[in-house]
């Protein structure tokens, strides 16, 4: 007897996105984005050569250097405390239409179809730029600074690691 023909099915994933997903993306920007990661440290190589340059004239080195990093250690503390301001606001301020709720993404030959209560769209396998799996999401860029956000809390783990694994066969981003 002769096996069924084996259907070559899309793979899909459906997950949900919350307000907490969206606070917790708003804080996690600095270890996935280096244009950011560059700009703080362009700020703060420049602000302690100020503070260093204009302490240490007043006084010992080492007092100096340690002025200098209590300094930037604030510097990095108010950095933090905005970030977490901002993205409370943004996350529990704003309607998000489109971004809330129900996501499902789909692996076709096409490209990844996406869909949402509000919208459907194809991105072709070219168009994926990145794909980071960091802090329980997995963060597919489909450009520069658009990416899609899929907490991976509600999904099967294996299922995750399968759609992950054939998403950046088919993106070139293994």
């Amino acid at each position: 007897m002769n096996a069924p023909p084996v259907i070559n099915r899309p793979r899909a994933i459906t997950y949900e996105v919350s307000r907490l997903d969206l606070f917790t993306n708003y804080l996690t920007i600095f270890a996935r984005n280096w244009i950011v990661q560059i700009a703080i440290l362009i700020f703060l190589v420049l602000k302690g050569s100020q503070i260093f340059m204009s302490g240490i004239s007043e006084s010992p080195l080492i007092l100096a250097a340690a002025i200098t990093l209590l300094e930037l250690a604030g510097y990095l503390v108010v950095l933090i405390v905005l970030q977490v301001i901002f993205g409370l606001a943004t996350a529990y301020l704003m309607s998000h239409r489109g971004v809330l709720g129900k996501h499902t993404l789909e692996i076709t030959d096409a490209g990844l179809i996406e869909r949402t209560e509000f919208n459907e769209a194809l991105n072709k396998w070219n168009s994926i730029g990145r794909v980071v799996s960091m802090f329980g999401y997995l963060y597919i860029y489909v450009s520069d600074f658009n990416f899609h956000q899929v907490p991976k809390r509600g999904l099967n783990a294996q299922e995750a690691a399968d759609f992950e694994a054939e998403l950046r066969a088919r993106s070139g981003r293994v």
